[in-house]
């Protein structure tokens, strides 16, 4: 197993969620270490840190639902994301 840390910044004055973060890590530790080393340098999650505008939710995953980054591929598939012809 896996776990994935779904950190979603919530927009000034609320409404609805524009930007999702995902953090994943063999450990609860390493997902949440590599939240901390993300935010410390994110436009966006910085702002929202300061100001507590983010919303956390963490999940065991199994280790095929990490994503992976293969060399040469302009883009990492994660579940969900997909957008169709007619969304673009």
């Amino acid at each position: 197993m896996a776990y994935a840390l779904y950190v979603d910044v919530v927009p000034e004055g609320g409404g609805r969620i524009s930007v999702t973060h995902i953090f994943y890590g063999e450990t609860e530790l390493e997902a949440r270490e590599n939240f901390a080393a993300h935010a410390k340098g994110c436009k966006f999650l910085t702002p929202a840190i300061e100001e507590d505008r983010i919303e956390e939710e963490l999940e065991r995953i199994p280790e095929d639902d990490w994503p992976d980054y293969d060399e040469g591929d302009d883009e990492i598939e994660v579940e969900g994301t997909e957008v169709e012809d007619d969304e673009k």
